[in-house]
């Protein structure tokens, strides 16, 4: 005897125009997309080994270690629930006529994926407030950044509550129709975030440049080049990825090629986090030999790489990698103190 979600879906069949839920584009599509985050879990786990093996992180603060488990955590439960949905729509429901177009365990999906992303977004914006200049534009960077940020968390979990009362839902598509303006709000919002902050650590990190001297210092100038391009690189891979998303929805609300491209949207997060954390000591090591070139003079500027003023190593000047630069007496431009995160 049929459920009666699906005795429902019977007398009231779906509008015209969707496909077969056995369709390559329904059930071909999320197993497809759980296939590549599954993979993709496989890298998070790897570059969570190297955070924690690596002896400078180590040195990092509980809180940011503790950090990077509850993302962890995170990302096991957002695969073993994209796991449980291809086996509940290919397994649990296979022999069933009429099939529903939703579960409980894709609804977590999308409560894990509003997690993952608001605790890596809340992390870089972290970041753009600590290289701010003055009190006033890192209060700005603070209020605005968490503000759009909590805001984005707020409406994925809303998407997931939505989703989740929907199950029961005689039209398999009711959630498309109803709450699809939700949906775009919630990735527009998202894609939006991760170019306000690329764009804001960019200006930061090239204002250093121009502050530090480009003709002075040629090898910190293009190590500050390097840090530009990884942070373009990192928020494009987020941004694209949401904007891919949205576009698959807006233009094809039936099928379900837009959530197998949204089950990999979390891990993306994840590796871009995880990546920039290892990513410093490779900077460290690279850029060591400079120190002994750039502090022939007492320091008008200097430039630090850890992930946070609370996780850098503890007060010890010899436990902290200071790249000091001082500009010549005839030119005595004004120099900052600036910590950057790769």
């Amino acid at each position: 005897m049929a459920p009666l979600a699906l005795t429902r879906r019977m007398e009231n069949p779906p509008p015209l125009g969707v496909r077969n839920i056995n369709a390559p584009e329904m059930v071909g599509a999320v197993e497809f997309g759980v296939f590549i985050s599954t993979f993709l879990l496989g890298t998070i786990v790897a570059q969570g080994y190297t955070y924690f093996s690596q002896q400078y992180n180590k040195k990092d603060s509980r809180v940011l270690k503790a950090l990077i488990w509850f993302l962890l955590a995170l990302e096991f439960g957002h695969s073993l629930s994209s796991m449980a949905t291809v086996y509940y729509f290919t397994v649990t429901i296979a022999d069933q006529p009429v099939k529903p177009g939703n579960c409980y365990a894709l609804c977590l999906t999308v409560i894990h994926n509003a997690l993952i992303t608001a605790v890596v977004q809340t992390f870089y914006v972290d970041r753009c407030r600590r290289l701010g200049d003055g009190s006033a534009p890192k209060f700005f960077i603070g209020v605005v950044g968490w503000g759009l940020t909590m805001a984005n968390m707020a409406f994925g979990l809303w998407v997931g509550y939505e989703a989740w009362l929907d199950v029961p839902a005689p039209n398999a598509y009711n959630l498309q129709l109803q709450w699809g303006w939700l949906i775009s709000v919630r990735l527009g919002l998202q894609a939006l975030i991760d170019v306000l902050i690329a764009g804001c650590m960019c200006f930061y990190l090239k204002k250093s440049e121009k502050d530090l001297g480009k003709d002075k210092f040629k090898s910190m100038s293009k190590l500050l080049n390097r840090l530009v391009v990884w942070t373009i690189e990192t928020g494009l891979a987020t941004s694209v990825t949401s904007v891919v998303v949205l576009v698959c929805f807006q233009t094809m609300k039936f099928n379900y090629i837009w959530i197998g491209v949204y089950l990999s949207l979390a891990k993306f997060y994840s590796i871009s986090l995880l990546a920039s954390l290892n990513a410093r000591s490779r900077y460290r090591t690279k850029y060591n030999g400079m120190h002994a070139l750039l502090t022939a003079s007492p320091a008008n500027s200097k430039l630090r790489f850890g992930s946070s003023e609370t996780s850098l190593p503890s007060a010890r000047s010899s436990r902290r990698f200071t790249v000091a630069s001082s500009v010549s007496r005839s030119t005595r431009a004004p120099m900052r103190r600036l910590t950057i995160n790769s």
